[in-house]
């Protein structure tokens, strides 16, 4: 093998480690944002399952005072009937 190839096969190998050492950090970069959007996914989630939650008892509420109005209404219809 010609010694003049020795060192640029040498550049070329070192050029090759070095561009396989930055993608290998760019892939840690990458994992490192992965796991923050699954963490923040997985918050979301969190959030949404209380919102739900918070909506169903929101909606009960509601319920419970359209019926407690009924119930106001009807009282008040009996009491003006009894005093007539």
């Amino acid at each position: 093998m010609d010694e003049s190839a020795v060192p640029s096969i040498r550049e070329l190998i070192d050029r090759i480690d070095s561009a396989l050492a930055a993608d290998d950090g760019e892939i840690s970069t990458l994992r490192a944002e992965l796991d923050k959007f699954r963490d923040e996914n997985t918050r979301l989630h969190e959030v949404e399952e209380q919102l739900e939650y918070y909506f169903a008892l929101c909606r009960a509420q509601s319920e419970m005072l359209k019926e407690s109005a009924d119930l106001q209404a009807r009282t008040l219809a009996l009491l003006l009937d009894k005093t007539n």
